[in-house]
């Protein structure tokens, strides 16, 4: 477990309540890069990134990885994800089945429902094809070749940035939608998320599009983005309003430090 500058007593109760973890104090690194140092301390065939808000039912790594055939050519496993905490109806609440693509950089939530997920069960559809399974599950060889996850994103859209580098390796991204994994709703919708899932839209545009693409791309992203710095705006949250063009100023100072897709391997120096 790598407690990235946690402040909420991580620290100090984890080695109490479970000893056999062990405990890796790291700085404000992110999520990314707080995976690729937790990375370099563990053991398996399999590397599981998870999120501080999230809640599993007992034994499910082991019904996930050892409940049957894995699928072919697998680059990253994930589950149903249930926007609700469990405590407040779980199977009930806002869900998704990782991410459909509707553009090769751009993505959005591929919704379910309780009797979809029951017809797929019914239909044995252990394993569904998407553009990025949040919180992956990936083989640890194919981590290594991607290069693990790029720091630059920092907070949000990691999990995307690394399912296209499997993607273009040749592998596939899956989600098992018979496992239901429970997150707190309340971790999004501030002026932080705000920012970091601005920035990631363009980061990924900026290390992934040729030229040609870039200049068709862009137009309708710095648009989307503006749009919303409005709404906010109208809306009386100038805080959200803010986020939004601390993050467009953000890329336009960082773009040619952005690092282009090119092979680079993130996990050289993260010990």
């Amino acid at each position: 477990m790598v407690s990235a500058a946690s402040d909420d007593g991580t620290d100090d109760e984890v080695p109490k309540k479970y000893p056999r973890v062990r405990l890796v104090a790291a700085p404000d690194i992110g999520w990314g890069e707080a995976n690729n140092v937790g990375y370099q301390f563990a053991s398996g065939d399999f590397l599981a990134f998870m999120g501080p808000d999230m809640v599993f039912d007992p034994g499910f790594l082991d019904t996930v990885l050892l409940g049957g055939e894995l699928p072919p050519n697998l680059g990253s496993l994930g589950t149903a994800l249930s926007r609700c905490p469990r405590s407040e109806g779980g199977p009930a609440g806002f869900q998704y089945l990782g991410y459909s693509v509707w553009h090769r950089l751009l993505v959005r939530h591929r919704f379910t429902s309780p009797s979809e997920l029951a017809m797929l069960r019914a239909r044995n559809r252990r394993f569904v094809t998407v553009g990025c399974a949040p919180y992956p599950i990936v083989p640890r060889d194919v981590f290594e070749r991607v290069g693990g996850f790029d720091p630059t994103y920092f907070y949000s859209g990691d999990e995307i940035d690394l399912a296209i580098r499997i993607s273009q390796l040749g592998f596939e991204n899956y989600a098992d939608p018979s496992h239901l994994v429970y997150t707190d709703l309340t971790a999004t919708g501030t002026p932080k998320t705000e920012y970091y899932w601005t920035r990631s839209r363009f980061i990924r545009a900026l290390k992934f599009c040729a030229l040609p693409e870039l200049v068709a791309i862009l137009p309708p992203l710095l648009a989307e983005a503006l749009g919303r710095c409005f709404l906010w705006a109208v809306r009386g949250d100038s805080d959200r309003s803010r986020a939004v063009l601390r993050a467009l100023i953000w890329c336009a100072r960082n773009f040619r430090s952005i690092p282009r897709l090119g092979g680079r391997s993130f996990l050289s120096n993260t010990r």
